[in-house]
């Protein structure tokens, strides 16, 4: 469909997944991995909608193990590698 057809039939209506994306994106910036604290990014093929709510659901990617996780749920969807982790400092000194 035109964009520009669509920009005229919403006309009028409130962004309700605009606002939840935003505080979503704030969100996963400040969610860490639940396996090492790693920082994250998100992953996954795009968002998905679950439980007929309009808020897209992505998996956060550890980028330190590689652990991939839902945000919301806590689920953890791959382990990941721990042994991508630098050893800590008590152990090589």
């Amino acid at each position: 469909m035109d964009p520009r057809i669509i920009r005229k039939i919403l006309e009028g209506y409130t962004d309700e997944v605009g606002v939840e994306v935003s505080t979503d994106d704030d969100r996963y910036a400040n969610t860490f991995c639940p396996r090492c604290s790693g920082n994250c990014r998100k992953s996954g093929p795009g968002p998905t909608i679950l439980n007929a709510e309009p808020i897209p659901q992505f998996n956060l990617e550890c980028l330190s193990c590689g652990c991939v996780f839902s945000p919301r749920s806590g689920l953890i969807v791959e382990m990941g590698n721990l042994g991508l982790l630098e050893p800590p400092e008590y152990l090589i000194g």
